[in-house]
């Protein structure tokens, strides 16, 4: 039988292990919520290092292309450049002779022949100041927004790789827009678009044949409708298989040896394109037909 005493003890001995298991209990709460808090916490710092990670990987991507782009602009104009000078000696040897004419018959000629020595000679130096313009225009980058006609910088870019054309046997031709074409934007930008393709397009002609009935030509159409402007590059080189055509975008692709191709030209032409003049780079080619890349620019209206 239990007495008063034994039944205080129990209720006591009840009483202390219901406190203590209150007390675990809220302590185990307490536990609970800071771990929950710390769960989040962590959540977020995860959240906030994953956008950290990828805001630097694509600045870092950013860095490396731009880089990649500089390098691609020093190797360009190192190719061109052997062409350029070559052609530049022309005009400055003209210019000479011009002035060396007009030193000689200065005292016995009249006016209209002086006149004509004179306009020949800055003829021939504005013709080798072209030259050196172009050639600075592969090799410097500059933030340029205006109004430009894309056929004056195609034409620049036919004079710029004149000589490897010559070089290849290839025939830089151009197909004149029926109406004036304007473009907003850097025309340097442009002319690094159509110089990538045109010269990617002489290329073609690496190792074809030059008893192939069609001709070897690359020919750069210019055209118009109400929403865009474009620029088709054609040849009738040994174009691109089927597999490569999948690959042909992707940085340091190539097909060409390490003479002629880095892999990064293309890639740069599509950056251009897409990113610089909002528009986009396609092509479609045919193995042993050649192959023609289309560039479409929003039209400013």
């Amino acid at each position: 039988m239990l007495k008063m005493g034994d039944a205080v003890v129990i209720v006591v001995t009840l009483g202390v292990i219901m406190l203590v298991s209150w007390l675990s209990n809220r302590e185990i709460e307490k536990s609970l919520v800071r771990a929950r808090h710390a769960e989040s916490d962590l959540r977020k710092e995860r959240d906030s290092l994953e956008i950290k990670v990828k805001k630097r990987t694509s600045e870092l991507e950013r860095l490396q292309f731009e880089k990649t782009e500089q390098m691609q602009r020093f190797v360009e104009f190192g190719r061109a450049s052997s062409g350029l000078f070559h052609d530049m000696v022309n005009p400055v040897q003209a210019a000479i002779l011009s002035i060396e004419h007009l030193k000689n018959v200065a005292s016995t000629s009249s006016s209209a022949d002086i006149k004509k020595y004179i306009d020949e000679a800055v003829a021939q130096m504005e013709k080798a100041r072209n030259f050196i313009n172009t050639a600075r225009g592969q090799i410097t980058k500059q933030e340029i927004n205006i109004n430009f006609d894309p056929e004056e910088q195609i034409a620049i870019v036919f004079q710029m790789l004149s000589f490897r054309a010559r070089r290849d046997k290839v025939q830089l031709t151009k197909a004149q827009s029926p109406v004036r074409l304007e473009i907003k934007g850097n025309p340097l930008s442009f002319n690094r678009l159509i110089a990538g393709l045109v010269s990617n397009a002489i290329d073609s002609y690496d190792g074809v044949s030059s008893e192939k009935e069609s001709p070897r030509a690359v020919t750069v159409v210019s055209e118009k409708n109400k929403n865009f402007l474009r620029f088709s590059v054609v040849d009738n080189g040994k174009g691109i298989s089927s597999d490569d055509q999948k690959k042909i975008f992707e940085l340091f692709f190539t097909t060409k040896g390490v003479e002629r191709g880095t892999g990064i030209g293309l890639a740069i032409c599509k950056e251009i394109a897409e990113k610089e003049f909002g528009g986009a780079l396609s092509f479609k080619s045919e193995e042993g037909v050649g192959t023609t890349f289309v560039v479409e620019i929003p039209a400013k209206v």
